[in-house]
């Protein structure tokens, strides 16, 4: 995780409380959907999920074009 979005997300924890989602899909679309639906975090959940380590780095880079 970018250490901005890191920082951003502690500031915002210390006067409101931060919406997330998890991803179980192993999908780069579904994250890049997710990262745009406005989201404070979200968690790639590996273990509950359908995904290898083979599409975790698409997934990742999915997100971080979202803001």
């Amino acid at each position: 995780m970018r250490a901005v979005a890191v920082k951003n997300l502690r500031a915002k924890l210390r006067h409101e409380p931060a919406i997330g989602s998890w991803v179980q899909l192993a999908s780069p679309s579904v994250c890049e959907i997710m990262g745009s639906a406005g989201y404070d975090w979200i968690v790639i959940d590996m273990e509950h999920g359908e995904m290898g380590r083979e599409s975790l780095g698409n997934m990742i880079r999915a997100i971080e074009r979202t803001d």
